[in-house]
């Protein structure tokens, strides 16, 4: 029999011309430090449109059946601003002061979303990729990749080989009796793809480049990894 395995992570649902979550971290150990001198799991919020937003009423939540978990306080939000917050779960929530949600951020991958204060969805995340310490997921030309370089309250930064959500194969994991071509697809028009059919973590020092359809044949365990390239 041969076995392939996949793993398919969900993509977020987001919009290009309004205030989004722009950048978060979910296990922070030395990035940076709130004002209790702790390192709190953080997003940052950005304002990419023409026009200063009042975020007073937006809300924040990991629940996906709470929107108005965190309200934010009065706060604006001038053109091409960002806003760090952090997700402590110390619920800091007065305008000029530094802000808290109540909440903390899943390193292992949960629901995260932000909406207006009309309920409807602004950013929202159905589950992200897992993030290891000091790692943050942040959006970068159009798509939301996980970068090594965090940036909170810039302007984000990938300068390159970053892990992306992961590919899609043209086969579902499980058993089959007969060979087959397995194709690999990245939804990034900037992603490589490595692979190993070893059992080891690919990447651009281990394993194969993907440049066309691979031949299963046997019995195997195939891992991929798309990685951002040359920008």
């Amino acid at each position: 029999f041969i076995i392939i395995f996949l793993t398919i992570l969900l993509n977020p649902v987001y919009s290009q011309q309004s205030v989004r979550i722009n950048e978060f971290m979910a296990s922070n150990s030395s990035t940076i430090t709130d004002i209790d001198g702790e390192y709190s799991d953080w997003l940052e919020i950005f304002n990419p449109t023409l026009e200063v937003i009042d975020l007073s009423g937006w809300t924040l939540t990991d629940k996906d059946d709470n929107k108005v978990l965190w309200v934010f306080p009065g706060v604006e939000l001038n053109p091409n601003e960002y806003l760090l917050i952090f997700a402590s779960g110390k619920d800091y929530s007065i305008p000029e002061n530094e802000l808290h949600t109540n909440f903390k951020i899943d390193k292992e991958g949960e629901y995260l979303a932000l909406f207006d204060p009309e309920g409807n969805i602004v950013t929202e995340f159905e589950s992200f990729p897992e993030l290891s310490s000091d790692l943050s997921y942040c959006y970068y030309q159009g798509e939301y990749v996980i970068s090594s370089t965090p940036t909170p309250g810039n302007e984000n930064i990938i300068t390159g080989n970053e892990n992306l959500s992961a590919p899609v194969l043209s086969k579902e994991h499980g058993f089959y009796d007969t060979s087959f071509d397995l194709e690999i697809i990245s939804e990034y028009k900037s992603a490589q793809i490595y692979y190993t059919t070893d059992g080891s973590e690919p990447g651009i020092n281990n394993g194969n480049l993907y440049t066309s359809p691979i031949e299963i044949y046997t019995t195997t365990i195939l891992r991929a990894v798309a990685v951002m390239g040359n920008l």
